[in-house]
């Protein structure tokens, strides 16, 4: 089994009272390019208000070179010593170009993954509250040559951070597939070879920890309980690897009817999160899937909160924030066994 990691006192989010998500998945870039300081340590403080003790930093790449260029304040000084001093952890994204599944340039890849990580540590590397690395290739299999080339690359980074900074675990987030006849473009993978695939991942690359998404592709439509084949599929292929199983339960989803009707529209839609079909996951779906992630998983993260739901996105989302921390904080820890 690889090590944790922990430079702060953590502990499982699962089974917790007062806590469901140990973080979000926050795209810094956006943000940082008009927020100042006061900003910055608001939107802290409403994360650890619901219960968040990780500050899952991403697009770090996209917010170094401007403050390289000096074009804006570097950010991360004034982030992690906000979440030391809350008691936060904080996992910073590595190098990813953009569209990077399209003719990737491994080496390339690799290349600027050793650039980013050493100007990382150089610069933030001595902070207590950095704990650890986000990799940000997301995919839900490959195969052959694909399949060597990728594995390839999460071992070399997995290496290289493992080098530079032992002790601070790696953490991926792939994503699994619901729509069976490939009406979506993408070839579906059974839950038998989902496991293969990733254990076979796992222990080749070491990464430590597997966050898996659970969306499917995003749609409304698939019922809570189909992701669970998938879900012990992740959590098997962990234990076999040695590797540490989170859910990454979204709250952001596309309202749609079915699947037929989704893959006649999908190429006019934003994937960054933004147009008429997306919507913060009602809250009583939101609880079911949570109960369904905790039966597998060590700590739950979740992607859509800074896109849907934090407070400063407004008043519907601030309401549903509220909902939210009152449900965490007024919800019996689920029974365990």
């Amino acid at each position: 089994m690889k090590t944790s990691g922990n430079t702060l006192s953590t502990g499982s989010s699962c089974g917790k009272s007062g806590k469901v998500f140990s973080g979000a998945l926050w795209w810094l870039a956006s943000d940082v390019s008009v927020a100042g300081h006061a900003d910055l340590k608001r939107e802290i403080a409403d994360q650890k208000n619901a219960g968040f003790d990780l500050l899952w930093l991403c697009g770090t790449k996209y917010v170094l070179t401007p403050v390289l260029e000096g074009k804006i304040e570097d950010p991360f000084p004034i982030l992690l010593r906000e979440a030391e001093r809350l008691g936060m952890r904080v996992m910073v994204e590595t190098y990813k170009s953009s569209k990077w599944w399209e003719n990737p340039d491994w080496e390339t890849e690799k290349r600027e993954n050793d650039i980013l990580i050493g100007e990382v540590l150089d610069r933030y590397g001595k902070f207590p509250a950095f704990w650890g690395w986000y990799v940000g290739y997301e995919t839900h299999h490959a195969e052959g040559e694909l399949a060597k080339s990728y594995k390839s690359l999460l071992t070399h980074i997995r290496a290289r951070c493992a080098k530079e900074s032992p002790g601070k675990p790696v953490m991926l987030s792939p994503f699994f597939l619901l729509d069976r006849e490939g009406l979506l473009g993408f070839k579906w993978i059974p839950p038998k070879e989902f496991r293969r695939f990733w254990t076979e991942v796992l222990k080749d690359s070491e990464i430590d920890i597997l966050a898996l998404q659970d969306s499917g592709e995003h749609l409304s439509c698939y019922e809570v309980e189909a992701r669970r084949p998938f879900l012990e599929a992740g959590k098997e292929a962990c234990d076999t690897a040695g590797a540490r199983f989170w859910g990454n339960v979204e709250t952001g989803e596309l309202k749609v009817d079915g699947v037929k009707e989704y893959s006649k529209i999908r190429h006019q839609l934003d994937f960054g999160g933004t147009g008429n079909l997306w919507r913060r996951v009602p809250l009583e779906k939101l609880k079911r899937k949570v109960a369904l992630a905790e039966e597998f998983s060590e700590e739950l993260v979740t992607w859509g909160y800074t896109e849907y739901w934090r407070p400063s996105k407004g008043e519907e989302a601030r309401k549903y924030y509220e909902a939210y921390v009152d449900w965490v904080r007024n919800r019996k820890p689920p029974a365990k066994g």
